[in-house]
């Protein structure tokens, strides 16, 4: 729906979305052997729900651009969030290890996400995009860390993992990025530009179950990296590199744990990677790059938020294989028709 607002191009842009899905498990006979009380959990279920939108668009001058979005989030739980697992004894053997499980009594997650935002060009040469959110959730899923159930899980005493619905929780944060084409400025530096991104969100939660508020430890830390590129006018041929910052962070406790024990803080880093490319003629490309130039040692903080401090041997054993690659590169040849 486009109008003339205070004498400025606008417009307005609803939706509505419907959305059905059903599963039905039919063949239990070799679900979780090792875990014969999991496969009883599993039940055939059914979802549906309607999710409005509202996104306002008021252009400021040609190349400018504010805008605002509202949309109404739902998040069905996936099939393996409700019936997939994963558990040592498949893979180890042995009388007693730990589980993934899935969980069949999830809900759905709902949320109600705003954003509001500048982007466009601020002046010739410069792009931008700057923007600020908020989400709040209901029933938010999250993997948590189970009490130890040696009655229906006898065999698992070590680590129980299961997606719950948490509950409440917000997160919010803010981005931005900036592109700056050099040859604008001098013209020796056609095809030359730089590009900036940075951004960072935080998070608070409160248990449906206890009442604790915290964080979410799926929350990850600041990131942000600046490009230097080159793409040869006639788009044949180029090269970037990048510096990337990633901010250090310690996970929070799982809202739904029966334990505080520290985690494993996950260390800021700071990455140097250069890529490269060459388009033999239309229809061949080879692509290279080379990553972690300074050969960090550094860990994922998505992968190793799980971790416990290093406080034993085997702590520590664990942490050492969660370690990210060193410098390491690629070469892969494309063919389109």
């Amino acid at each position: 729906i486009t109008f003339t607002l205070a004498g400025h191009r606008a417009s307005l842009t609803p939706g509505l979305r419907f959305e059905s899905q059903e599963s039905k498990p039919e063949d239990l006979s070799r679900y979780v052997v090792s875990v014969p009380a999991v496969a009883n959990e599993i039940k055939a279920d059914t979802e549906s729900y309607v999710t409005p939108s509202l996104a306002f668009n008021l252009g400021l001058t040609p190349a400018l651009d504010v805008y605002a979005t509202y949309r109404r989030g739902v998040r069905v739980p996936a099939p393996v969030e409700k019936t997939g697992t994963y558990d040592s004894f498949s893979y180890t053997g042995g009388t007693s290890g730990y589980a993934v499980l899935g969980n069949p009594d999830l809900k759905k997650e709902t949320s109600n996400a705003f954003e509001v935002g500048l982007r466009g060009d601020a002046i010739p040469g410069v792009t931008f995009h700057v923007a600020a959110f908020y989400t709040k959730y209901e029933d938010y899923i999250e993997y948590a860390v189970q009490p130890f159930d040696l009655i229906n899980y006898p065999t698992i005493n070590q680590l129980l993992y299961r997606p719950e619905n948490v509950g409440e929780a917000e997160i919010y944060g803010a981005e931005a990025s900036a592109r700056l084409d050099l040859g604008t400025w001098n013209s020796d530096l056609a095809g030359f530009n730089l590009h900036l991104e940075f951004g960072g969100m935080n998070s608070s939660a409160t248990s449906n179950e206890t009442g604790t508020k915290g964080k979410l430890g799926s929350v990850g830390p600041f990131k942000g990296s600046l490009t230097l590129a080159y793409d040869a006018p006639s788009k044949r041929f180029g090269a970037a590199l990048t510096g990337t910052r990633i901010g250090g962070k310690t996970p929070p406790p799982d809202l739904m744990a029966d334990s505080t024990a520290g985690k494993f803080a996950v260390p800021g880093v700071t990455l140097l990677d250069f890529t490269a490319y060459f388009h033999v003629n239309r229809s061949l490309a080879i692509n290279a790059g080379l990553y972690n130039l300074t050969d960090e040692k550094y860990w994922d903080y998505y992968s190793a938020r799980g971790l416990s401090n290093a406080t034993t041997p085997a702590n520590l054993a664990e942490i050492q294989r969660y370690v990210q690659p060193g410098i390491n590169g690629f070469v892969s040849v494309s063919l389109s028709f």
